[in-house]
Order: structure tokens, then sequence, then C-alpha cells
């Protein structure tokens, strides 16, 4: 129905800027099989049954979940850098903000510390102020 509708409007709808632009059907379809698994041990352990086997199966289809998850994230990012258009957006990601130096100048003792070792002394010793 929703392609028909597409093909009458004749434009296509523009993705939301929330939307993982990396997830596909298969993430989709293993996200279920995950849910439909962490809710197994529940079931089996109402019927008085062992749920370790349900929950050793959780364990593997999460890997599994989470291991295409990375696959596809990391598709999606060269894809991103292949295309001309992104350049100034990549160049963007590479650059360093404020807020990625971590503690700013402590205090201690009336002397001012910003070596990043001493500044981690400091705050583990509850000395700055």
């Amino acid at each position: 129905m929703l392609d028909r509708s597409r093909k009458q409007v004749g434009r296509t709808i523009r993705p939301s800027p929330y939307a993982k632009r990396w997830s596909t059907d298969n993430l989709t379809t293993l996200r279920h099989s995950l849910s439909a698994a962490r809710n197994r041990p529940t079931a089996v352990g109402r019927g008085g049954e062992d749920v370790a086997e349900a929950a050793v199966s959780v364990k593997l289809i999460r890997r599994l979940y989470m291991d295409k998850i990375e696959h596809c994230k990391r598709e999606h990012w060269v894809e991103f850098l292949d295309r001309r258009d992104n350049i100034w957006k990549a160049y963007a990601y590479t650059k360093t903000s404020h807020a990625s130096h971590g503690i700013l100048v402590l205090k201690a003792a009336d002397t001012e510390v910003t070596d990043e070792r001493e500044k981690a002394d400091l705050t583990y010793t509850g000395m700055a102020r």
C-alpha cells in the first residue's frame, strides 16, 4: 500500500533526521528474533523447565545482532565517506571540540594543576577545590 501511494504522489519521503540510516530490514528481523528469544526463558521457566538452554540462545542471538549492527554502521560510514558531497561533514567530525579536552585546570594548595595525570590523582584523592 505504501509503494502504491508513493507512486501516486510521485515523490519520495525524506527520512527523519532521527532515523538510524544504517538500519536495514535484516537488522529489523534480527531485532524481532532477539525480542522473541529474550521472552523465551520466561515462558520456559513458567513451564517448570530448565531455562539454561534458552538463556544461551539469547546470548548467541544478541551477539549476532550486535555484530550485525557494528557491520552495518561500519559499512554505512564507508559509504558516507565515499560520497564527495560529504567531505566537509567528515572533516567536521575530525576536529576536536572543547568538550573533549577532559578536566579543566584544577587548583590544589594554591597551585594550578594542568597535567592530566596529576588531575586524575587530585580528583581521586579529593584534594581539588
